[in-house]
């Protein structure tokens, strides 16, 4: 049967797309041709090779998701997600045939096999796939060959879209509007999707800030789901939150995000089910967090600087590192960085150039403030004018260490004799941290003047 199909040309930004609607069909299924210099520069060789593969034993592929949102947006696409028709181990049949090498089959019950083609490139294919059981961070999930319904299980209907290497868009519910209206939302019932996974929470808010101009204009029922399950976080693993947090901090509205957060008690809920932790501060400072945010957008701080500004005080810091190390794995980097912001924002408020303060530890537990730090610090108090300050700052150093005060010899009144302070330490109670930390301070407190020999000098049997 032909169907009569009728076309016109909508103006998408700067692009121009060709809808196609079959006449006869009775669900929202629209497809649209894409025309974008993008779509031709992710054609390469190696896809292209990758696509002729599924064609020559007569299976689909598409591109899926948020490549398509990102193509129609005129944004070129990081990743590449591909779906198919073709089953797991149809596709492992195909590679082996074409010796094409499949990176790892960790993926396959979810339907996803890597592989790496020309020794260049690397893609995942994931077979359609409907949800036939889901858990609120995990599903069961079955094998289909119908596009529709594999569209309809995804999270937001801007995310839902695939596209043939035609460049033929097919929408199953009304995404290539969205985009177009800058509406994001669920697909189908809000709350059953955030149902089935209580991260799509999350990603509503880092999608938002990719597709809308204004960071007050939700869709209200997927809003209103979020606000009624923002408890189901709690069972979502730590490392899940952290990649979503860290990824809506670097975007922009975080600071209307971050009211929402503590608005709705997402914040509370960032942790898991068994031994709860937060994973933000439960009383965050949000109108401090929302000033800082302005410094973020002028000067580039490190997207993880901005959760200092929600925490009270050094103390409150240290309370709700412990905690984020348990959520959201902090690195090293990142956790003394977020030390060091708390530790010194008042202190360089008034910054007068004082080298002393990158030397001063402000007890043994902790250590002196690094330049790369005080960049981060100043951007974060928007004093960058101050960085080419610290930047010509010649830091001296401290060299004295443990091994060098034990190897130091001292009287021992007792045996008349001198000893090592190790040797002495054995019948002693010494606490060598504390005496390091005040060596240091003697030192920075004679404006560095004190040579090795003075300062190891200050070590005899009264002083200790």
């Amino acid at each position: 049967m032909v169907v009569q199909i009728s076309t016109f040309r909508i103006l998408l930004g700067s692009k121009k797309i060709s809808s196609v609607v079959p006449k006869n069909f009775q669900s929202t299924f629209k497809t649209y041709k894409l025309e974008s210099q993008l779509f031709k520069k992710i054609l390469t060789d190696e896809l292209s090779t990758l696509s002729n593969v599924f064609k020559k034993n007569n299976f689909e592929l598409r591109i899926a998701g948020g490549a398509v949102r990102d193509l129609v947006m005129n944004i070129l696409p990081h990743d590449i997600d591909l779906a198919t028709n073709a089953l797991p181990n149809q596709m492992i049949q195909m590679f082996n045939q074409e010796n094409i090498r499949i990176i790892n089959l960790n993926g396959l019950k979810h339907g996803t096999v890597p592989v790496r083609i020309n020794d260049k490139q690397n893609f995942e294919i994931t077979t359609l796939r409907i949800d036939v059981k889901t858990y609120g961070r995990h599903a069961e999930v079955e094998f289909t060959n119908d596009w529709h319904k594999d569209a309809i299980r995804r999270d937001l209907t801007v995310n839902s879209l695939f596209l043939d290497f035609e460049g033929v868009i097919l929408d199953y519910v009304n995404g290539m509007y969205d985009i177009k209206n800058k509406i994001v939302r669920f697909v189908g019932v809000p709350d059953k999707r955030v149902k089935e996974d209580y991260l799509r929470i999350l990603r509503y808010f880092r999608f938002y800030s990719r597709v809308k101009d204004d960071c007050n204009d939700h869709h209200k029922e997927s809003l209103e789901a979020i606000r009624n399950n923002a408890d189901g976080l709690e069972i979502i693993s730590g490392q899940r939150i952290g990649h979503e947090l860290r990824l809506i901090l670097s975007q922009k509205f975080s600071d209307s995000f971050m009211k929402i957060f503590y608005d709705f008690n997402l914040a509370s809920h960032m942790g898991m089910k068994i031994n709860f932790t937060k994973s933000l501060p439960e009383n965050g400072n949000v109108n401090k967090y929302q000033k800082v945010y302005q410094n973020f957008l002028k000067n580039k701080i490190q997207p993880i600087v901005l959760l200092a500004a929600l925490m009270s005080s050094e103390d409150d810091v240290k309370t709700i590192i412990g905690k984020l190390d348990q959520r959201i794995r902090l690195s090293n980097e990142e956790r003394h960085l977020l030390i060091a912001i708390k530790r010194f924002e008042n202190i360089f408020n008034e910054f007068d150039s004082d080298e002393k303060q990158f030397v001063l530890p402000k007890s043994v537990h902790d250590r002196p403030l690094r330049k790369t730090e005080a960049f981060e610090l100043m951007k974060y108090l928007d004093r960058i004018e101050m960085i080419e300050t610290i930047k010509k700052l010649k830091i001296p150093e401290f060299k004295i260490n443990y091994k060098m005060i034990n190897e130091q010899k001292i009287f021992d009144s007792s045996n008349q004799e001198m000893i090592t302070v190790e040797k002495y330490s054995k019948t002693k109670k010494i606490r060598l941290s504390a005496m390091l930390l005040d060596l240091k301070l003697r030192w920075i407190n004679s404006n560095f003047a004190m040579s090795e020999d003075d300062i190891l000098g200050v070590v005899d049997e009264s002083y200790i």
